[in-house]
Order: structure tokens, then C-alpha cells, then sequence
């Protein structure tokens, strides 16, 4: 008989030519994050042919699941909704396996959770219901271990797993300005969210803006409202325009043309769209941690400036080179020539051999036998 999978905070649909899609922020009002589409399908790709039912945090599965596949996220933070979460988590009455659950906060303060009873009753379910919990990185971990969750395991993001083959990193011989490149911006940074100096890094985006000006680069949009609009050639100009200006208004940059600002834009409309535009660079910089392992899953190499834990722990597991923006503009051509792409392959490897382990140790594949 086949399993029943429950699959808890999934975050897309396959449309009928089998693309991964999303919906258009404009007329359904969700601000589409597509890392987390990416970590979705990911999940969903080992699955594949099975019957699967579906819920988010505050509801529960209306058929008692067999085993319930959670996607993991940076939940583990102060603005999160534990309460709902925790009612959820309560519900099931079966094996959890939750993939890539992650820390966020502005430094590496390991108390940042201390009073919050909710956020330390969430991990206390999870690691009751968990043979082992997949931790995106040793920060992680450590806020886990803090409050006496030891039934971890290190894997790094899952969305690394989504190609059937990661291509391997090649060291650049060098670069010249007809090499195309992938800018990742992050552009709705505020206060209440993760990041140490907002100010600061609305700052560096203007300044890598203006330093990559001189080459063939383009600004892969993410689901910001403003950077769909500014994107999207299907409406008119102005509008187009008029978006670029409120862009660059958020930045402070107005000395930066909004006419050339929005031509670098790329609109992205679906998952297989967003990795085949990635995959046309030969390399990728910025500010956004899926928008460059999307690069390098398909041998990119890449550049990461860093604002917040959750930025840091991605950049010291895959070993990916980075620096931190209060460094300011540090030449990220120079740090992609200068490195060993071989460390980073190294880790990315190790990294996929810890989520089969993690499949393996989860019994996944007992769920998955009709």
C-alpha cells in the first residue's frame, strides 16, 4: 500500500509542461520567496510519483500522514510564530524528517533564544518527533544543543540537492569584461529583520552597482515587488521606470540613472527559468544566499558579501569566499581569482553526503515503497 507523505511548509506547485512555478506577486498578493521554492522542490524531487497532502504552520493534515516531510527554514528566530508552529507540530502523529532548519540573527549570539519558551518548546517537539534533524550549519546546531536537542545533523541547505548532478567549480583563469555576471541584491532589507547595519549594506549594493558598471552584468530579480516591475518588459515603460526610481530611492543612489538601472534587470517567472538565466553567467556576486547557490550547484563560481549569521553560516559551511559588509567593497573579482575552488567543491560534496546520510538514517526510503 502506498505511504501517505505529509509535506509541511511547502512553498510552490508544478504546472502542466512540468515547470516549477509560482504565482505573480501582483495578482495573488504572496511575496514569493524562491529559495524557498528552491529547498521545496528539492524536498519534492525525491518523492516524485507519490501521493502527497500538504499543510503550513497553524493548520494540520486533514489525512493522518505516514511521515511528514518538513521544509526547513530559518525558523529559529525571534519574529517566527512559534505558538502556531508548535500547534502543528503537536498534531502529528507520526516521523518527522525536516530538512535544512536554520538560525537568523543579526550577530553569533547563541542566547538571542533565551527567553523565548515557545522557540525552545518548538525544538523540543521537533527533536521528539525527529530521528535526526538536518541543521543548515554549526550555528544552528549550536542554538539547538543549547537547549538540549542533540539529534542533529549538519547538512547545509538542501536545495544544493535539487540538480541530479552538482557541477564542479573550475578556477577562473581570469576575468575580462565581456565575462557575464549574475548580480544577487538584496533589496528589502529592513531594521526588523536580520541584518546588522541596513544603512551599510543599501550602501555596498550602490557602490558593487557602480563598480560592475564597466561590465557585461545583469541583476537576477528575487520576488521583490519593485524589482518584478522594474523587470517585467511585458508592461509599459514607465511603470518600468517609475519602479526603478522608487529602487533606487530606497538606496539612496541618486546619482545612479534609473533608465540604465532597470536594464540590467532579468525577469524570472519560474524555478527552471531562474537556474537556466543563472546558468548563462559565468559567474555570480551579491548579497542573497540562494540567489548564488543557484550558481553554484551548476559550477559558478561566486562572491558573498555578508550582513547577518544566517549569511556567515552558509559562507563558512560551503566554504564559499565572502566578506562581511562592514569590510566595505572588497574586490570580489579578485577573491574569485585568488581562491581555491577546490576547498568549496570539497565542502559542496561533503555537504550532499550528509543529506543522504540523513535520508538513510530518516528511513526515507521505507515511506517512498508501495
Amino acid at each position: 500500500m502506498k505511504k501517505i507523505i505529509g509535506l509541511l511548509q511547502s512553498s510552490s506547485a508544478v504546472d502542466d509542461n512540468g515547470n516549477y512555478k509560482w504565482l505573480d506577486q501582483r495578482l495573488s498578493g504572496w511575496a514569493v520567496n524562491y529559495g524557498d521554492i528552491l529547498v521545496t522542490e528539492s524536498i519534492r524531487k525525491k518523492i516524485v510519483n507519490t501521493g502527497i497532502i500538504y499543510t503550513n504552520f497553524g493548520g494540520h493534515f486533514l489525512i493522518p500522514p505516514d511521515v511528514v516531510l518538513m521544509r526547513g527554514s530559518t525558523y529559529l528566530h525571534n519574529s517566527f510564530d512559534f505558538e502556531s508552529a508548535c500547534l502543528t507540530l503537536e498534531s502529528i502523529n507520526c516521523p518527522i524528517i525536516c530538512y535544512g532548519l536554520g538560525a537568523q540573527n543579526t550577530t553569533r549570539d547563541l542566547s538571542f533564544l533565551d527567553e523565548n519558551k515557545w522557540a525552545q518548546r518548538f525544538m523540543s517537539i521537533l527533536s521528539e518527533k525527529s530521528i535526526t534533524i538536518s541543521v543548515r550549519g554549526y550555528f544552528t546546531a549550536d542554538i539547538l544543543k543549547r537547549y538540549g536537542v542533540s539529534n542533529i545533523r549538519v547538512t547545509g541547505c538542501p536545495s544544493i540537492c535539487f540538480p541530479d548532478k552538482v557541477s564542479k567549480i573550475n578556477n577562473p583563469i581570469k576575468l575580462s569584461n565581456n565575462y557575464r555576471i549574475g548580480l544577487s541584491t538584496h533589496l528589502g532589507l529592513h531594521d526588523d529583520i536580520f541584518c546588522r547595519n541596513v544603512d551599510l549594506t543599501k550602501k555596498l549594493h550602490v557602490q558593487l552597482f557602480k563598480f560592475l558598471e564597466p561590465y557585461n552584468f545583469n541583476i537576477l530579480e528575487q520576488g521583490n515587488l519593485l524589482e518584478i516591475l522594474a523587470s517585467d518588459r511585458d508592461i509599459e515603460y514607465e511603470e518600468r521606470l517609475f519602479a526603478g526610481k522608487q529602487l533606487i530611492e530606497y538606496l539612496g543612489a541618486n546619482d545612479i540613472s534609473p533608465e540604465l538601472f532597470i536594464s540590467k534587470y532579468v525577469r524570472i517567472k519560474n524555478l527552471n527559468e531562474w537556474l537556466s538565466k543563472v546558468r548563462d553567467c559565468d559567474l555570480l556576486i551579491g548579497f542573497r544566499f540562494h540567489g548564488l547557490i543557484a550558481g553554484l550547484m551548476q559550477g559558478l563560481p561566486v562572491f558573498m558579501y555578508t550582513y547577518d549569521s544566517r549569511m556567515e553560516e552558509f559562507s563558512e559551511f560551503y566554504k564559499i569566499p565572502s566578506a562581511p559588509v562592514e569590510n566595505g567593497l572588497q574586490d570580489p573579482f579578485q577573491s574569485i581569482l585568488n581562491y581555491d575552488w577546490d576547498i568549496c567543491n570539497d565542502a559542496i560534496i561533503a555537504g550532499i553526503s550528509e543529506c543522504e546520510l540523513f535520508d538513510n538514517e530518516n528511513n526515507l526510503k521505507t515511506y517512498l515503497d508501495t
